[in-house]
């Protein structure tokens, strides 16, 4: 609680709330560059753990659905998955929510090849891209860039020795970047650890009161089975967007 609560103040002090008074605004209608909402999730699509299996994803996006913000739902190439579950998208892909877009993760394999499965399953080429565990290098981006990727959801504070809540986006090198809020190492889940969760909330509330862009992340599986704890935080989160 005491590590909570110093956190909080830290957060306050970044994006420098003392003293000043600020209407409330609601967060929904908040606009970035993109056209994407000021809180949005990024989500890393991928078979359970230490397995292949994506059999759940129909009961993921039913899900994944009740989260009334923006969701970048980027599917998983790499690590002995080539296209199933892009394929299993496509045939799907009616059925997502309207609050999801989609795009790409790639993830233990080359970026051109990952871009290059992508393009043959959906006939199009991926508007976001993530990296597997947020590791990439300029490489990796300028392959995307050129090959038509707008947007990067991979910059997180630890893998640059960094310490941020929040970070505004920016373009590096045509590539626009969304760094995805830290906790304020690592990446914000708040369906992975009980302190991301409290911290999520915390910021969400603030963000009611504030213009700083919001970028949570989680992994499909962490919803996956729906235990009545994630069912709750599901609840909370989905209201506060």
């Amino acid at each position: 609680t005491h590590r909570f609560l110093i956190l909080c103040l830290s957060l306050v002090n970044q994006i420098g709330l003392s003293g000043h008074s600020i209407a409330l605004v609601p967060i929904h209608v908040l606009r970035l560059s993109n056209n994407m909402s000021t809180v949005f999730f990024s989500c890393h699509v991928e078979p359970l753990k230490k397995s292949r299996d994506i059999s759940y994803f129909d009961d993921f996006i039913t899900t994944v659905g009740r989260l009334h913000c923006d969701v970048i739902l980027l599917f998983m190439v790499g690590e002995e998955v080539e296209d199933e579950i892009l394929s299993i998208v496509k045939s799907k892909i009616n059925k997502l929510p309207s609050n999801c877009r989609i795009g790409l993760h790639v993830h233990g394999r080359k970026t051109a090849h990952a871009i290059k499965i992508y393009q043959k399953i959906f006939r199009c080429l991926p508007e976001f891209i993530s990296f597997g565990h947020w590791v990439y290098n300029e490489n990796d981006l300028e392959i995307a860039r050129k090959c038509g990727v707008k947007t990067d959801l991979s910059f997180a504070a630890y893998r640059h020795n960094l310490k941020y809540f929040f970070k505004n986006p920016y373009t590096h090198n045509g590539l626009e970047e969304f760094p995805v809020s830290c906790n304020p190492i690592y990446p914000i889940n708040p369906f992975y650890t009980w302190y991301d969760f409290f911290l999520a909330v915390f910021l969400l509330i603030m963000n009611r009161f504030f213009n700083k862009p919001l970028h949570l992340t989680f992994h499909s599986y962490d919803l996956y089975p729906l235990v009545i704890s994630k069912r709750m935080r599901l609840f909370v989160i989905a209201k506060l967007v």
